[in-house]
């Protein structure tokens, strides 16, 4: 087993905490996602952290003794529409594939999505995280380029 090290010791962080792992390459890849208590019943309770330096194979240390952030993690914000329930876990995938994924049909009560065209190599640099707000489960997509 691993050393533990400190990802975010910024203000008041950690609690709630969900993890997934997803294989990239030659390396697995923790996702971290966590309820930021210093910002309770605001939007930006909600954080995601995941390993961006692997020049050792043990990961090191996010934060030094002094609360500083060493860019070995990418840590960040998650934009919320409605305040979360920092109380609830704050959960998290990290797909590999867009294999069997379909837009909801458009009398599930959700808005009908058309045109959906799910890239593959897009959903593998994604990150989507789930959540409770005072008023209805919400989800954010981090897409894009989340590697380094």
């Amino acid at each position: 087993m691993g050393k533990p090290v400190r990802v975010d010791t910024f203000l008041s962080a950690g609690t709630r905490i969900m993890i997934n792992v997803r294989t990239e390459g030659s390396r697995y890849v923790p996702y971290i996602t966590y309820a930021h208590n210093s910002f309770p019943g605001t939007k930006h309770s909600v954080r995601v952290a995941w390993r961006t330096d692997f020049s050792t194979t043990a990961p090191k240390a996010g934060m030094d003794a002094s609360n500083k952030f060493q860019r070995t993690w990418e840590v960040m914000t998650v934009p919320a529409g409605a305040n979360p329930k920092i109380d609830e876990f704050i959960c998290n995938g990290v797909p590999t594939s867009s294999t069997g994924w379909e837009p909801p049909p458009s009398n599930s009560g959700s808005p009908a999505i058309t045109g959906l065209a799910i890239d593959d190599q897009l959903l593998q640099n994604s990150i989507i995280v789930g959540y409770m707000t005072e008023y209805w489960y919400e989800g954010a997509v981090l897409k894009g380029n989340i590697r380094p």
